[in-house]
């Protein structure tokens, strides 16, 4: 708050002595008109209610140059402020109170020419009361009081500013003490103490910061006022103290940098840095920076740049650096191999003959440009990387590639200050892609040309890759289907589901996923085995999926086959062996009936029941052949054969075992080709094929005998699998079609199995003997058929070219009488006594052996004696297959009769080789082992 002056002071007293005298005037109704003209002090007087001016005296006229006041309205004289000054004038009269308003800036023009000038003016509105006592008049007082307000305020200006230095020192002062009390750096000042010559003997401690308490260890309440001697006792010896000497004597700055010491053990601590400065006062200040940790790491960054030379002189990449105009400064030992340069190469990228000539690696093998090389790429600004170039090694002239990393260091200027090149030799790799690449080109023809489907596909189920087998499967080129899913292609919607749900199942999983598919196509139903395989990038995402399918179809047909064969050659060892050994009992059953109807006269009583028995035994020798038939083993007699000759007697046998409801239509072709088959094989295959056929018809309906020819191809073998087993060329045909109830495919799967029957179980060998018998003819069977349209067998022999007629055997009757002697080899008593008294009884001398060893023993005590050898196959320790050669030993031109219970066409290969005369088939009758002794010694 400001102080009146004694002038401001005089003119309020003036003021009031002035107010007082004119109260006094208006109450005696006179106011002197000199005092108002002569007044310094601006009057008015305005009459209520409108506020007409009545006086204004020169003063107050001066206020308002040029404006006229007498008899005009207050509102009209100061339009610009008169609501805020009507409001004063009218509460002055309302409330007869004075009123008072100071300071009032005013702006007044004094003369036409003169510029606008702001006065300060303090008025007062004073209530003059009329002849009634109560207010009508308002006195206007105005002092011009601009002088007064500008000595205010240049005097609270001084003071202000006076005031805002006090501050800025006072801030000055706090920010110094707050930076030396916060800064790092310690800061000291040291009085020097003299001698009566003046020269520095020690130094009083005044000031210390809290870092140089913290440097020095010491306490500045402790240690300021004392002397240096006393806090550092061997501090004079230090470089410091030497320094805060020379500062105090000469006047001069001085700069030490030095280690500090343990001040118990000497030992250096720490490095500082000293900045000793004299005062005006004489006193020395001192600034100390820790510079311990600089020292540190500049002896780090020595090292490092030791550890980073010794980086760079020896790792496998190059490294050229160069200044900005292109000139090479450095070239590590790498980079001077890899390029073959002797020593370091300098030279500017202005020059073009430089040593290094790059190529890039198009086909062209294009040599690149001097603005395409690094060095002129990183001069011009250019950052890049892995820019692949092949070049020639300087001196040798070897080939190698390399890749190249450039990068410019560009000054604040634009301007290039240095760059620096890499280069990491790449040829191993280089060649090793080449190599891959034409690895990938032979393995993708061999992908291509593969038989096996291969596609690849990703997580869209879209085609990446497919060859030319699979695409050929989809019935689209590879180039149509790449980029493509299966939807989008049209495949239909049971297959794709079934696809995209392997194809998802590896990618989640990464598991490999094998199954097997069967499709019909247009070679027909086609099986295929699939294995998918997951392919991962480096990080082991699962990026594709890799499905080969695999055409399985004829090697599921061939093991179907072996499956067949295996089973069917399993049963047909069974069953040859059961025959074998049945046949054997037969000998005895048959030969031994047989022989007795020879010797008992034709009306004995007892012939009809040799008879009856002769008939059983037949019987039973058939169910055996059947059993041969089955095992494929059943051939006895083949001969030409003529099949549409043979059929109408063969029906003719049949007639009588099917319902006479049943037409039984023949179809046969003339100038049929012939065949070669056992008649009564032959005769056994039709009968079961016609009977089967009535079975499946019932009461009423018609069967088909057709006979023609048929080429067996590559396509035909095709339609039918069953038959792969048979070479190509041409076939007689036998077609036995029904009106019956026909089958279903897992029935006709089952037909051939022996024992199997849709009527009852039991019911007998049936098909699987046409089966057996058609393996042993080298033929083959077909079958067709659906439920409710009957069904057909088709029978195909190889067909003969020679002429046959109907295959009739003409026997001769030739007397059975002979001479010589025969020795019986068998291992069943019934069959060896059998074949004696048969033997005997048409005139021959006969011995026995019930073994190999046996007969081998008998055949040496006899040996001129034998004309001929009836030798049994299967025997045991010793079979004849054995036998025969030990008897070839001791009589090699003796002949031989081999007997079996198998068939000839499978007893007599196991002799190949070996000279045997005949064979004999079991069970036979005495009249049979007689004749085919007389027909082997005539």
């Amino acid at each position: 708050m400001s102080t009146a002056t004694s002038a401001e002071i005089a003119l309020i007293e003036e003021n009031r002595r002035l107010y007082s005298r004119i109260a006094e005037l208006e109450r005696e109704r006179q106011i002197p008109s000199e005092i108002i003209e002569k007044s310094p002090v601006m009057i008015s007087i305005v009459r209520a209610p409108d506020f007409t001016y009545e006086l204004v005296n020169p003063a107050f006229q001066s206020l308002a140059s040029g404006k006229q006041f007498i008899g005009r309205r207050f509102a009209d004289v100061w339009a610009e402020v008169s609501e805020a000054l009507v409001e004063i004038l009218r509460n002055v009269i309302e409330t007869g109170q004075p009123f008072k308003l100071e300071d009032a800036p005013y702006t007044i023009q004094r003369g036409p020419d003169a510029p606008p000038e702001v006065v300060h003016v303090t008025y007062s509105w004073i209530p003059l009361p009329g002849p009634d006592g109560k207010p009508d008049r308002v006195l206007t007082l105005a002092h011009d009081v601009t002088g007064a307000v500008r000595q205010r305020q240049q005097l609270t200006d001084s003071i202000t500013e006076l005031r805002a230095a006090e501050k800025a020192l006072r801030e000055s002062e706090e920010r110094f003490r707050v930076a030396q009390e916060l800064s790092p750096d310690g800061f000291l000042i040291f009085r020097p103490l003299r001698d009566d010559t003046g020269a520095v003997t020690d130094f009083l401690w005044i000031y210390e910061n809290d870092a140089a308490a913290r440097m020095n260890d010491t306490n500045p309440k402790e240690i300021c006022g004392k002397r240096l001697s006393e806090i550092l006792p061997h501090h004079d010896e230090s470089p410091f103290h030497k320094a805060y000497k020379e500062v105090a004597e000469t006047g001069e700055v001085r700069i030490v940098e030095d280690a500090s010491y343990d001040r118990d053990t000497f030992r250096q601590q720490r490095c500082f840095r000293v900045a000793a400065v004299p005062t005006a006062g004489g006193d020395v200040a001192v600034l100390v920076q820790n510079v311990t940790e600089r020292k540190r790491a500049e002896e780090a960054l020595r090292e490092s740049e030791g550890r980073y030379r010794a980086v760079v002189e020896n790792m496998s990449d190059g490294l050229l650096v160069f200044d900005g105009r292109g000139a090479v400064t450095y070239q590590n030992p790498a980079s001077l191999r890899i390029h073959g340069f002797g020593s370091p190469e300098a030279g500017s990228v202005e020059d073009e003959n430089l040593p290094v000539t790059w190529q890039g690696f198009d086909d062209t093998d294009r040599p690149l440009s001097f603005e395409e090389w690094p060095l002129s790429r990183v001069v011009r600004g250019e950052r890049f990387h892995d820019q692949a170039l092949r070049a020639m090694r300087v001196g040798t002239g070897q080939e190698f590639y390399a890749s190249y990393n450039g990068c410019p260091i560009i000054g604040a200027d634009g301007k290039l200050n240095f760059g620096f090149i890499t280069i990491r030799e790449i040829t191993a790799q280089r060649k090793a892609e080449m190599a891959l690449r034409e690895s990938e080109e032979a393995y993708r023809a061999l992908a291509d040309n593969s038989p096996d489907n291969i596609d690849r596909i990703d997580k869209e189920y879209r085609h990446l890759y497919i060859n030319r087998a699979a695409a050929t499967m989809i019935g689209l080129l590879p180039e149509a289907i790449i980029g493509r899913t299966n939807r989008e292609m049209g495949v239909p919607e049971p297959f794709v589901g079934m696809w995209e749900e392997r194809v998802r199942k590896v990618f989640e999983t990464g598991q490999p996923l094998e199954v097997e598919d069967s499709f019909p196509t247009a070679r027909g139903l086609r099986y295929y085995e699939t294995r998918c395989v997951a392919e991962r990038a480096q990080d082991g995402t699962v990026m594709s999926v890799l499905a080969v399918s695999r055409d399985t179809t004829e090697r599921k047909e061939t093991e179907r086959r072996l499956r067949e064969g295996q089973k069917l050659e399993s049963l047909g060892l069974l069953a040859g062996g059961v025959a074998h050994d049945f046949n054997n009992l037969l000998v005895g059953v048959i030969g031994n009936a047989s022989l007795a109807q020879e010797m008992l006269p034709p009306d004995h009583p007892v012939a009809d029941l040799l008879a009856a028995v002769l008939k059983t035994g037949e019987q039973a020798a058939h169910l055996t052949r059947q059993m041969l038939a089955y095992s494929g083993k059943g051939k006895f007699l083949v001969e030409p054969l003529n099949l549409s000759a043979l059929i109408p007697d063969m029906c003719g046998l049949v007639r009588p075992s099917i319902s006479k409801k049943i037409e039984l239509r023949l179809d046969l072709e003339e100038d049929l080709p012939g065949v070669e088959a056992d008649r009564g094989q032959l005769q056994q295959v039709f009968m079961n094929l016609a009977i089967n056929a009535a079975e499946a018809i019932g009461s009423e309906g018609l069967i088909t005998v057709g006979t023609g020819v048929q080429d067996v191809d590559e396509p035909y073998l095709r339609l039918h699998p069953e038959l792969a087993a048979l070479a190509s060329g041409r076939y007689v045909c036998l077609d036995v079609r029904d009106t019956g109830c026909g089958m279903d495919e897992a029935t006709k799967a089952k037909i051939f199995d022996p024992f199997f029957s849709t009527k009852f179980t039991g019911r007998g060998l049936g098909l699987a003997a046409v089966s057996g018998i058609l393996r042993g003819h080298k033929s083959g069977i077909t079958v067709s058929s659906a439920p409710g349209k009957g069904s057909c067998f088709t029978v195909l022999f190889p067909a003969i070219t020679r002429a046959t007629g109907k295959g009739q055997v003409v026997g001769r009757e030739a007397s059975l009488q002979g001479t010589g002697t025969v020795l019986v080899v068998d291992d069943e008593q019934v069959v060896r006594e059998l074949a004696r008294r048969a033997l005997e009884r048409h005139g021959y001398t006969v011995l026995m052996a019930d073994g190999g060893a046996s007969a081998i023993d008998v055949f040496k005590r006899h040996p001129g004696e034998i004309s001929l050898v009836v030798l049994d196959l299967s025997m045991p320790n010793m079979s004849g297959e054995e036998v025969l050669p030990e008897l070839r030993k001791i009589r090699p031109e003796v002949k031989v009769v081999v007997s079996s219970g198998y068939s000839e066409s499978e007893a007599m290969p196991l002799f190949e080789g070996q000279r045997v005369s005949g064979f004999v088939q079991k069970p036979y009758t005495s009249k049979a082992i007689a004749e085919k002794v007389k027909d082997c010694l005539g």
